[in-house]
């Protein structure tokens, strides 16, 4: 008897966490499909009001960042932890969407 009530309550259980899987991967899915909506919207938009979206943004400027990183890996290791001033802002927004 003791086990039949037990097995009930793992049954029950399990249903119910595989229904909040499936909610979890529903609303998982709906954030994905706003984002990249939101996305798009954004992409077409711009234009609009004047700005354009430099694709080649990280193509261009990755020698630049890497050139950074390792200036500041040599001053780390220079200088030690204490008074290393890095900067690490390898993205710069200005620069991905430029005005007309």
């Amino acid at each position: 008897m003791l086990k039949s009530w037990i097995s009930a309550i793992i049954e029950i259980e399990n249903k119910h966490y595989n229904k909040l899987r499936i909610y979890a991967m529903f609303s998982l899915l709906k954030l994905v499909i706003w984002i990249v909506g939101l996305v798009v919207v954004v992409y077409f938009a711009l234009p609009h009001f004047g700005y354009e979206v430099n694709l080649n943004y990280f193509d261009e400027s990755k020698e630049k960042c890497q050139a950074r990183i390792n200036d500041c890996t040599k001053e780390l290791i220079q200088q030690g932890t204490k008074n290393a001033q890095c900067d690490f802002n390898c993205v710069d927004p200005q620069l991905i969407f430029k005005k007309k």
